[in-house]
């Protein structure tokens, strides 16, 4: 065992040799020196690389779950920046775990070995393996431009703040998450730097570790920080509201379930009398969202109306929706920004129909 304790790959080769020894038994006189032992330890690598994926996964539904139930704004945006930093994890560790697998397979005496005695295929065999590497690195290079980014938005945004700041915005925790994402790129940086490159120093992932659970205590800062501004359940003068109206039919009997493919409470049941055996659905939403919706009938021919929301952005559009970030801490106003994506659903309807339809 190393000094950093039980690794994964300790796990994976114990694994590996006792599967080998249950199999194939008294074949084993080298342990690690035998192509059954590196395709038990390829498949358990897969294994473990799926559960990585599951318990990314759970974390990002716990997450969002979580933010829609505790924030009283923003959750949108959170739950997009929480998915997006998940996600960016998950690649960066199953990168770097096939990659770590991959040296310890080919600096393993068992591949040293093959083809020992042909010149060409050794030959061959080295020309694969710097290719794949490069292949890596490559991958490895892509994470650490967009590292590089991130930490250079978050100078910019860092120093933007402190100007708002010294204009009399009184809000600490925007320069905390700044500094904190500043820093954690950078460790992150130099942790990937020395992983696939072998550049030191060395960063203990353990520093990243803190930083980052501060960085949660900055954003729930920033919650209570903006939980004083105002509320606006559209956006401000500019941002022109597209609105679109739908009639659908309700036939005798008919019962009917309407949602919307977002954990936000966008959808909203209002009486209107002048309506018989109809319902109408009015959308409101800014015109970087794409709405459309789906019709499926039950046995029961009951209708289930699911309205499904898409982005689709122009530079144009990021200009306008950061201005408009902006403006937040200087109106020290909080607009609705889920309709740059999600719309707001007002479904119409006389009062006697309201227990024919169901709002998800």
């Amino acid at each position: 065992m190393n000094k950093q304790g039980v690794t994964s790959n300790d796990i994976l080769e114990a694994l590996s040799i006792r599967i080998n020894d249950t199999i194939r038994p008294n074949r084993n006189k080298e342990k690690k020196n035998n192509a059954y032992f590196w395709i038990f330890k390829c498949i358990l690598l897969l294994i473990y690389i799926q559960i990585l994926v599951w318990i990314f996964f759970e974390l990002k539904e716990i997450g969002v779950f979580a933010i829609y139930k505790a924030a009283k704004s923003l959750r949108s945006i959170l739950s997009i920046i929480w998915i997006m930093s998940l996600d960016f994890m998950k690649g960066l560790i199953i990168l770097y775990l096939l990659y770590s697998h991959f040296k310890i397979f080919t600096e393993s005496p068992y591949f040293k070995s093959l083809y020992q005695q042909e010149k060409k295929m050794q030959r061959k065999k080295k020309k694969i393996v710097k290719v794949i590497d490069k292949v890596f690195k490559a991958f490895a290079i892509l994470y650490l431009v967009v590292i590089g980014l991130i930490a250079a938005i978050s100078v910019f945004a860092f120093m933007y703040m402190l100007s708002m700041i010294a204009d009399g915005m009184l809000m600490v925790s925007p320069i905390l998450m700044m500094a904190l994402i500043f820093t954690i790129c950078l460790l992150v940086f130099k942790h990937v730097q020395n992983k696939f490159f072998d550049i030191l120093p060395k960063v203990n992932k353990n520093y990243i570790l803190i930083l980052a659970c501060a960085l949660v205590a900055s954003v729930c800062l920033f919650g209570y920080e903006i939980s004083s501004f105002n509320r606006d359940g559209s956006l401000p003068k500019g941002f022109n509201i597209t609105e679109k109206e739908q009639h659908f039919i309700l036939q005798d009997g008919q019962n009917v379930t309407i949602s919307s493919d977002t954990k936000l409470d966008n959808v909203n049941l209002v009486e209107d009398d002048s309506l018989i055996n109809e319902i109408k659905v009015e959308l409101s939403y800014y015109k970087t969202a794409k709405v459309w919706h789906v019709s499926e009938y039950n046995d029961y021919d009951d209708l289930k109306l699911t309205f499904i929301s898409d982005v689709d952005l122009e530079k144009v559009d990021v200009r306008d929706i950061l201005k408009l970030f902006v403006s937040t801490f200087n109106t020290r106003t909080i607009y609705n920004y889920n309709l740059f994506k999600y719309p707001t659903i007002n479904v119409y309807a006389n009062k006697s129909d309201f227990n024919r339809i169901k709002i998800k």
